[in-house]
């Protein structure tokens, strides 16, 4: 069975699901998940760390759902950034978990917003590889979402408290796919 609130799978004589502790009364069969029109938001976050490749503005954001990965260019954090110069890490922490407490409220108001805002979004069948690469003292990280077409997303970080948070939304997401460098 799912989590309705944070879409782990969970053996079905659980009563509590092992990921976020939701109880497990609400949730509904495995297809109607994998198989059916059902999306649910997994997680995601937006920082002025990120940034879609090394020539692009910083503010930028990746979200997934069971389904879809999204990389979001953030314009509001990118205004911020350039208004204000570079802001300290306090600030941008409230402002991640700010933002990921809201995004966290309504999920399907959460999908309709990703849909709208995106870059980019992968459907999970079309995902060939996802390469994370850990942010370290001499270069910053990544995560390369490659296709089965050959295209590819890649999404750079410089925070490695991000980084490690970028690395658990890919394990929810598409764990078989996974592959860190």
């Amino acid at each position: 069975m799912f989590c309705t609130k944070c879409g782990k799978e969970n053996v079905n004589t659980y009563q509590f699901c092992g990921e976020c502790g939701e109880s497990l009364k609400k949730t509904v069969p495995n297809n109607t998940y994998l198989g059916g029109q059902e999306e649910i938001y997994l997680g995601g976050f937006s920082s002025l760390h990120l940034r879609k490749d090394k020539y692009s503005l910083p503010g930028y954001g990746i979200y997934a759902t069971n389904k879809r990965i999204f990389g979001i260019k953030n314009i509001k954090l990118q205004l911020k950034m350039l208004g204000l110069g570079l802001l300290g890490g306090a600030v941008l922490t409230s402002l991640i978990e700010k933002t990921t407490q809201q995004l966290k409220d309504d999920s399907k108001k959460n999908i309709e917003d990703l849909e709208k805002n995106k870059d980019f979004a992968v459907k999970k069948e079309e995902i060939a590889e996802i390469e994370w690469k850990k942010v370290n003292f001499w270069t910053g990280g990544h995560v390369l979402i490659k296709t089965n077409s050959g295209q590819q997303f890649k999404i750079e970080g410089n925070d490695t408290k991000e980084s490690e948070f970028i690395l658990a939304l890919m394990q929810k997401f598409y764990p078989e796919k996974l592959k860190t460098i």
